[in-house]
């Protein structure tokens, strides 16, 4: 409306202006005629009625023409540029500027497929101008194998059908082609009759670039999951759905068609034993909103049982909705592969044992006949110093089976350690007194440097004079006979630290990180004969680390010598039990017992007894289980020493048979074996023994767990009845 009235007034106004001048000119020759004011009047009305008619037969032909331009020239840039002053365009300039704006191509064609227009968007995805594009048939972008879809669109569009989204491909000006999405619609004339179509035409190539991209990432997903036995699992805890991807219906060894696609489903494939366990974890964890993780047996239909580890994330959705997502990974062939390690280590651990057994059985009445003659030669040089070589040799054999067992011990956490306050001085002395012989043997000097205050630890005796020792013993092997070693310990701060020098072969620079494995030595050198099993050192790191400490070791390459330093936790602030007698003591005086030993191994038994009659006690022997128990019922012994592997009657059940006799509950029952492990002493314990000693005795020990035997009872019975 108001664009007819600005065209109205555009018309009129020139009309009226033109007419006034007219009726000036021509008045004086009207005046005569009809009058100034007349004459004046009517000429004006003329010129204007005329002038007027002019006006809309030009305003009629150029909306005709712009009309005629819309439907039939091709748009190019700039042609539907907006009205200045904010006026409104016309319909028809709205609609060039629409098309001409658009992101996607447009293009119109008449049914014989001649392109009639191409908007700039055309240009930039098909690379072609509208001057070389209009007038050209329509197949201009269609690659050639693809013509025939061309025909179908029209016979389609003929039929007055609009086309949605239709992805095809289409050529560029350049060659390249393109995955392009088409909307396509007829264009009707004034009675209904399709005279061309409009196609929309979008450039899909990022979009499919993406889904290609997506797809192979799916892929790689896909492979990775089916490679790595890795399934992904979807359950909706209200709804009890489960969603399983391909690979998860492999490791549970079923069919989508045979699965309901559950959580009851689900459960029924897990192991029967596992099943309540793995219900009550995912179920609290979907309430709670946590993570989890779980390993456990499912059951595959053929009955084949697998192992799976699962892990999941609970997502929270809107209101009271929420979902698990989760990863199962097939871990049977861990499973199994740590089954494989943990038998081979069970086997190992039996094999050290056995060994050790095996080891200590004829050790002992070697040990046992050394200190025999050690007592009987008291006048002859060449018998004391027998003795002395065979009991040190013994010694050294014992305490590599030790080492050995302790190593196996520590690697699966079953060294227990008994700590109580202890003073430095009183471990280095403990162990220096056990590598005097090695040290002594070297002829090496040895040089023991302490701090004049106490210092005290807080730590298993044993174990602290042992890694000394091995340190000890670790010096004056790697190095020349007169040699020196030099132990030097120094307070600092909260902690003590000990050093051991020795002017040894050192070690070399490339040896240095692996000196504390286990196994691990130098270069094996032709004049040492002691290397040893590579076992003191790792050993000694091991139980330094238990006691909370460190252990590092120093050289500047061979033949410089070596140092090893170990620092240690004082005990600083400790409150400590009242230090004094614990287990039992050894009385002042003097008691003669009567014995019976038995060992299915004859030297054993009768070294054994020949060394404690020497002693001054009844000694009696007897070989196997049956002659124990007989022989226990004539004599009534104060103690039983007794072996565990035993020929018709092993050592426990001797044990119990002892007990049920009339006073067997009062002899004093020792074991006396080659198995040392815990789990021995426990077993011993349980069977009634009431002691355990491991092969080979020393004969010292053995006498002063003789002279003591009133206390241990008392100390005994009081802790039985304790229980």
């Amino acid at each position: 409306m108001a664009y007819r009235l600005r065209s109205a007034l555009a018309t009129y106004i020139p009309a009226i202006a033109l007419a006034i001048v007219v009726a000036l000119v021509l008045r004086p020759p009207l005046a005569n005629w009809l009058g100034e004011t007349l004459a004046f009047v009517v000429l004006c009305a003329g010129v204007a009625g005329a002038v007027a008619l002019i006006g809309f037969g030009w305003s009629a032909w150029r909306e005709r023409k712009e009309a005629g331009q819309v439907a039939r020239a091709p748009v190019v840039p700039g042609q539907a540029a907006a009205q200045q002053g904010g006026e409104r365009l016309a319909p028809a300039r709205l609609l060039a500027s629409i098309v001409e704006t658009s992101d996607d191509a447009i293009v119109s064609k008449s049914l014989d497929g001649i392109i009639q227009t191409w908007n700039a968007a055309a240009q930039r995805v098909f690379g072609y101008a509208a001057e070389l594009a209009v007038g050209q048939h329509i197949s201009l972008i269609i690659p050639p194998e693809r013509l025939a879809e061309e025909e179908l669109i029209m016979r389609r569009l003929g039929a007055g059908e609009r086309i949605d989204h239709y992805e095809t491909v289409r050529l560029r000006s350049d060659g390249r082609r393109i995955p392009i999405s088409l909307s396509i619609s007829p264009i009707k004339d004034d009675a209904g009759k399709v005279i061309g179509a409009s196609k929309i035409a979008r450039d899909i190539t990022a979009s499919k670039e993406a889904e290609a991209q997506l797809r192979e990432r799916d892929e790689r997903l896909r492979i990775a999951t089916r490679t790595g036995k890795i399934g992904i699992w979807e359950w909706d805890a209200v709804t009890d759905q489960v969603s399983w991807t391909d690979s998860l219906f492999a490791i549970h060894g079923v069919t989508p068609e045979d699965f309901d696609g559950t959580f009851g489903g689900f459960m029924r494939l897990v192991h029967t034993d596992d099943r309540v366990r793995v219900m009550r974890t995912l179920h609290r964890c979907a309430r709670a909103r946590k993570a989890c993780e779980l390993e456990f047996r499912a059951v595959k239909q053929d009955g084949q049982t697998v192992w799976v580890y699962s892990t999941a994330l609970t997502v929270q959705d809107e209101g009271p909705h929420h979902r698990m997502i989760g990863a199962t990974l097939d871990i049977t062939d861990r499973r199994r592969a740590e089954e494989a390690l943990k038998l081979a280590d069970r086997r190992k651990d039996e094999f050290l044992a056995t060994l050790a057994h095996e080891l200590r059985n004829p050790l002992a009445p070697i040990w046992t006949a050394a200190q025999v003659l050690k007592l009987k030669g008291a006048g002859d040089p060449d018998l004391q110093w027998s003795s002395e070589v065979i009991e040190r040799q013994t010694r050294h054999m014992v305490r590599l089976l030790e080492d050995l067992l302790d190593v196996s011990r520590i690697s699966q956490n079953k060294l227990d350690l008994r700590q109580e306050p202890v003073e430095l001085a009183t471990v280095l002395r403990a162990a220096v007194e056990t590598s005097r012989p090695v040290i002594d043997s070297a002829q090496h000097e040895l040089s023991v440097q302490l701090p004049t205050d106490s210092i005290e630890l807080y730590g298993d005796p044993v174990r602290l004079a042992q890694v000394f020792s091995n340190l000890l013993n670790n010096a004056a092997k790697y190095m020349h006979h007169g040699g020196r070693i030099v132990v030097c310990a120094a307070r600092q701060g909260e902690r003590v630290s000990v050093a051991v020098r020795d002017q040894g072969v050192g070690i070399a620079p490339e040896m240095l990180p692996r000196v504390f494995e286990i196994f691990a030595q130098g270069a094996p050198a032709v004049h040492r004969s002691q290397d040893g099993l590579g076992i003191g050192l790792s050993l000694a790191r091991a139980l330094v680390d238990m006691h909370g400490g460190t252990i590092e070791a120093r050289s500047e390459g061979r033949g410089k010598g070596s140092e090893f330093v170990v620092s240690l936790p004082l005990a600083v602030d400790r409150k400590f039990p009242a230090t004094g007698a614990s287990g039992w003591r050894k009385p002042q005086a003097e008691f003669r017992r009567r014995l019976v030993i038995v060992d299915d191994l004859k030297d054993s038994a009768d070294s054994l007894a020949a060394l404690m009659r020497i002693k001054g006690h009844e000694a009696h022997t007897a070989y196997d289980g049956e002659a124990a128990v007989a022989l226990a019922a004539k004599l009534q012994p104060d103690v039983m020493l007794l072996d565990i592997g035993l020929p018709k009657l092993n050592g426990y059940e001797v044990c119990r048979l002892v007990r049920d006799l009339p006073g067997g509950d009062t002899i004093f029952i020792v074991a006396l074996t080659g198995w040392g492990q815990p789990n021995d002493r426990h077993r011993t314990e349980e069977a009634g023994f009431d002691w355990h000693l491991v092969k080979p005795v020393d004969g010292e020990v053995l006498a002063d767990l003789l002279v003591s035997l009133p206390t241990m009872r008392r100390s005994l019975r009081a802790t039985e009845d304790s229980r």
